[in-house]
């Protein structure tokens, strides 16, 4: 499927087929968020994809507002998000999960990670202890802000796989943003409650968005190839319904 033929097919859907981009809502970021808390269930999944500086982010900070218990993985060596999490809505950094306060229910968890040649290794193992931890634990949301460098480099893939199809019955919810629809694992996908996605005109990311299930596919990849800058659509895979809005 191509940009053009994504394009074509926004403009020619028929009454019977799948709704027309400009049939689907656009709402004041404040009305949604009004909203989103009887949305978001403590054991469903929320993801997040758009390129660099669209907003994602930002939206994501809002989302996990409402939840009780939330750990945030922090795996660059420099993060103006961690940062601010850290020295304004005071989060608790540790750098290991273990030595984390009991009593805290923000938490940053962000190793310092000084040798390049052990990063990978220290990430694995750090992030490793952390999914093992709250397996068991429970009702904790895990906010992977880098899922695809989590997923392929630091060699947790099979461990996030893991956790998107059995943690749900342990309350536990992840929150993954990524860039690109066609690198991140398909559990992100298939066992997501929620999709929020920013706009892509890449054929390969429009093919993946094109391939899910349990929505209109192609229409949703004909929304997001024409959604203007900073904007989102929200995917409510519980129930089918999808909505535009942007936190600007």
């Amino acid at each position: 499927m191509t940009t053009n033929q994504v394009l074509s097919l926004a403009k020619n859907v028929t009454s019977n087929g799948p709704a027309q981009v400009s049939e689907i809502p656009t709402v004041p970021f404040a009305a949604f968020m009004q909203d989103w808390p009887s949305q978001y269930k403590q054991d469903q999944h929320v993801t997040v994809i758009g390129p660099t500086g669209c907003g994602k982010t930002t939206l994501v900070t809002e989302l996990i507002r409402c939840r009780g218990h939330v750990v945030a993985a922090g795996v660059k060596h420099k993060d103006k998000t961690m940062e601010r999490l850290v020295r304004i809505e005071h989060w608790h950094r540790v750098n290991r999960w273990r030595d984390r306060p009991r009593t805290a229910n923000r938490i940053a968890l962000w190793p310092k990670a000084d040798d390049l040649d052990k990063v990978f290794d220290l990430h694995r193992k750090t992030f490793g202890e952390m999914f093992r931890s709250i397996f068991k634990i429970g009702h904790w949301t895990i906010w992977l802000d880098e899922l695809t460098y989590l997923s392929d480099h630091a060699g947790l893939k099979k461990m996030i796989r893991q956790m998107f199809i059995l943690a749900r019955s342990n309350k536990i919810s992840l929150v993954s943003s990524a860039q690109r629809p066609a690198f991140v694992p398909l559990e992100a996908y298939s066992q997501a409650s929620h999709l929020f996605l920013f706009r892509t005109g890449d054929e390969r990311d429009l093919a993946r968005l094109g391939s899910l299930n349990g929505t209109s596919a192609r229409q949703v990849a004909a929304t997001v190839a024409q959604l203007p800058e900073h904007y989102f659509l929200h995917v409510n895979l519980t129930n089918g319904r999808q909505i535009i809005s942007t936190v600007q």
